[in-house]
């Protein structure tokens, strides 16, 4: 059974967290409050044990997806490296720092991936 009772209410500005167990205590939160609940989620997971795989998991039911990306990519002001942020409807964005070395890493790992991805779509 979940341990809480999530509902966005009619007007989808407010969420309300209230105990499974049906007692009265419940919390409301505006959109800002729900993301610094999600960044403090996210501060105390990062804490937590076991650690997150370094690869990701098989099972996507387990992987934040997006089918709408939008992304931002520019240099980082105080390192000499970019900055990859990337808006998630949910999460809102989330941006790493990348070192040259690793933006060419990761320019080589999507040239090798889309070696594997037809140019045009085929017709059956």
């Amino acid at each position: 059974m979940e341990p809480l009772v999530l509902e966005v209410s009619a007007d989808r500005a407010k969420l309300t967290i209230a105990p499974a167990d049906g007692s009265t205590t419940r919390l409301e939160l505006d959109a800002a409050g729900v993301d610094a609940l999600i960044r403090r989620l996210g501060a105390c997971r990062a804490t937590m044990t076991p650690v997150h795989p370094a690869q990701p998991p098989p099972d996507d039911d387990r992987i934040h997806r997006n089918d709408n990306l939008l992304i931002d990519v520019r240099a980082c002001p105080t390192l000499p490296a970019i900055r990859i942020a990337m808006q998630h409807p949910g999460l809102g964005w989330t941006a790493t720092v990348l070192s040259r070395d690793q933006v060419e890493d990761l320019q080589a790992a999507i040239d090798f991936a889309l070696q594997d991805i037809p140019r045009e779509a085929t017709a059956a």
